[in-house]
């Protein structure tokens, strides 16, 4: 859940914006918000200098963070949040929600892929997760269902542009999951990209506790 904390003064105000007790943006109230081509970003710095421009896409009722840029993997989380919750920053901020919720495109696909591959910690270069680079970073994979393998490897290779599926929460705890390990510059990850859900459904993992449920029944 976002939260946002306010320091300072009128003219010289400074906010703090979390994502539950993770800090995504320290700094000048005046500072966080931006546009990019004409869609809506914040300027996170994870309470760090450096910035990372996140847009904002929407898809059902939920809000998307996009990174456009190389992401640092020890502090980047995914972020999806319920719309009501960026209203609600706005409102803080003083901002009038509704000129600006037509700057919130609705998410592609392909970002949604982004996302799915971002959650598996193994690269912070975006071009080569785009690229399926991460394919020959894989060192093991644990797979109790027997073809949970053969599903990761078809969203993997395959554009996500005809993916119809539900946005949901999966919780901490996913059961039969499908367990794969990446090792890139001498570290090695752990990464749960699906689950099944019951046999008819599975779960692309999205990180942050939701993913996209998809049916398995023709």
């Amino acid at each position: 859940m976002l939260r946002i904390e306010f320091l300072g003064e009128f003219y010289n105000e400074e906010c703090n914006l979390y994502y539950n007790n993770d800090i995504l943006y320290s700094g000048y109230v005046d500072d966080l918000v931006t546009s990019i081509n004409n869609c809506l970003a914040f300027k996170l710095n994870y309470g760090k200098n450096k910035t990372c421009i996140t847009v904002l896409k929407k898809l059902q009722d939920k809000i998307f963070f996009i990174p456009i840029q190389n992401i640092n993997l020890n502090i980047h989380k995914n972020i999806i949040v319920n719309i009501s919750e960026i209203e609600m920053v706005w409102e803080k901020i003083g901002y009038d929600f509704d000129d600006d919720i037509n700057l919130i495109n609705e998410i592609d696909k392909r970002e949604l892929k982004l996302l799915w591959l971002i959650n598996s910690k193994g690269l912070n270069d975006l071009g080569l997760l785009i690229s399926n680079k991460i394919k020959d970073m894989i060192i093991a994979i644990i797979d109790e269902t027997l073809n949970a393998q053969e599903m990761f490897y078809f969203w993997l290779d395959n554009s996500w542009n005809n993916i119809e599926g539900e946005i949901t929460r999966t919780g901490l705890h996913m059961k039969n999951p499908l367990v794969i390990y990446i090792e890139h510059e001498n570290k090695i990850n752990e990464w749960i990209p699906l689950f099944y859900e019951r046999e008819r459904n599975i779960v692309l993992n999205l990180g942050c506790e939701w993913g996209v449920k998809i049916s398995l029944e023709k």
